[in-house]
């Protein structure tokens, strides 16, 4: 989302901008870390598209996707943040011989960088009003609008905290 994308260039020093067709770039400075900056769009399938795209022309370390998403446990806060410790798919059924959520030959799950997953935790100690917790996000391409939705999410995994558009 445009506001989301802005706010962290807002935060850049530094900056210089680049691109070719679907995807500006932005370069800069971010608490003393060399970082890109990209808008994907909406869907799984432009995540994938734009960080393929940002994989071929940068070669980046990581890549860390963010934005909103809506919280699906009692435990979380407006504002809190969900950091993936695990990833699934909400809305695929390739039949018998596959968990609910698993593309035939591919895992059933992935799982979240361990390390960013940590210090991403650690913030918590710096005594933010927003919490970060780490647990299962599931992602689908479909905004959830009613709680039958929700409900069935709930119902196929249990520990998710977080559904979203643009993971796993």
């Amino acid at each position: 989302m445009d506001s989301e994308h802005r706010r962290l260039v807002e935060r850049l020093q530094d900056k210089n901008t680049s691109g070719d067709g679907s995807f500006r770039y932005v370069e800069g400075t971010l608490g003393g870390n060399h970082v890109i900056l990209t808008q994907c769009g909406i869907g799984k399938v432009s995540a994938a598209v734009g960080a393929s795209e940002l994989i071929r022309r940068f070669s980046p370390d990581c890549i860390v996707s963010t934005g909103v998403a809506g919280g699906i446990d009692a435990c979380l806060k407006v504002t809190d943040v969900v950091a993936s410790q695990r990833l699934v798919y909400h809305d695929v059924w390739c039949g018998d011989g596959n968990e609910y959520g698993q593309v035939q030959g591919f895992p059933a799950s992935y799982e979240g960088c361990s390390s960013l997953l940590k210090h991403a935790l650690s913030l918590n100690e710096a005594g933010m009003e927003s919490r970060i917790h780490s647990g299962l996000v599931c992602t689908g391409d479909q905004f959830i609008t009613n709680r039958t939705e929700l409900d069935t999410i709930k119902q196929r995994f249990p520990d998710g905290l977080a559904v979203d558009m643009e993971s796993a």
